[in-house]
């Protein structure tokens, strides 16, 4: 199988202060390289009837808008509908298509403030994408990312907490976190250690 994610621009903005070239630049960014990667890996994954899994990684707003992020929200709707539209062409390739929908921010440390507990971490993303590979009964094309593992098929709503936007944070403070989180997943996929027995003298 195969897990496709597309970390595009993290700007920030109204979508009426912004030229239409802003939300041209942010569909080529978050939707034709899962579409161009699609082109190229669901043949192979067809190839010689191993089928598998294909799951994209979609943010958040796909279903309702996130302020601030008007044309991020209306690239992951686009993603969203990329990803069903994929899902019934590569049913006749034997190759199950889903979109893992994480539809609140990524929570980079429990320990900081002005996190909710229900956001999940890149380890549950990861976790939960591993898990949609391992399934055969994939039969929605979208679903919802929860926190500590929780997954739900389908739906539309988008529960994302109403708050204040602040200014940019610096990007770099997070990423950290992100690697640990990243070194904390691969970790948990390794197998366990052997002990060393010692050889008898």
């Amino acid at each position: 199988g195969a897990v496709v994610a597309v970390a595009g621009p993290g700007t920030r903005g109204r979508l009426l202060d912004q030229p239409s070239d802003a939300l041209c630049a942010q569909l080529q960014s978050d939707v034709q390289p899962h579409l161009a990667a699609a082109r190229h890996l669901l043949p192979l994954l067809a190839r010689d009837g191993r089928g598998g899994g294909y799951v994209l990684i979609g943010g958040p707003g796909n279903a309702l808008p996130w302020a601030g992020y008007a044309h991020r929200s209306i690239a992951a709707a686009a993603l969203r509908m990329l990803a069903c539209a994929l899902h019934d062409e590569a049913l006749a390739l034997g190759v199950r298509v889903q979109l893992l929908s994480v539809d609140a921010p990524v929570c980079v440390d429990r320990t900081r403030r002005h996190l909710c507990p229900q956001w999940p971490t890149a380890v549950d993303i990861g976790r939960q994408a591993l898990a949609l590979l391992e399934r055969r009964d994939g039969a929605e094309a979208v679903v919802r990312c929860g926190p500590s593992g929780g997954m739900s098929q389908g739906g539309v709503e988008n529960r994302l907490p109403v708050s204040s936007q602040g200014p940019d944070s610096n990007g770099a403070a997070p990423c950290a976190g992100w690697l640990q989180d990243a070194r904390a997943l691969l970790q948990s996929l390794l197998p366990p250690p052997t002990s060393a027995k010692e050889s008898p003298r």
